[in-house]
């Protein structure tokens, strides 16, 4: 769930989904088996035409959060031309 907010943020409010629309969502899942819910994410990741290996799991969470915090930092620093040249994120991760 944390996941799911840091990447909501880094998209547009244009393309976010409602509150509502989360809940439901989630209880939809919930109910699902873990091997419904796998295939599942295996056929949206091919539907999007990236080929994934069985045994594939997400990076972890401290990882994906500073990937993350480097990514609105850049567009940030892009934004207002101005680059980060020290600190959390000056260039490197």
């Amino acid at each position: 769930m944390v996941l799911y907010y840091l990447l909501e943020r880094s998209i547009p409010p244009r393309l976010r989904l409602a509150e509502t629309e989360i809940t439901l969502l989630l209880m939809r899942y919930e109910s699902w088996s873990k091997r419904r819910l796998l295939k599942e994410l295996y056929q949206a990741w091919t539907a999007l035409g990236r080929k994934v290996r069985r045994g594939m799991v997400l990076p972890d969470l401290g990882t994906v959060t500073k990937w993350l915090s480097f990514q609105i930092d850049l567009i940030k620093g892009f934004n207002s031309a101005a680059f980060p040249t020290s600190g959390r994120s000056a260039w490197r991760l």
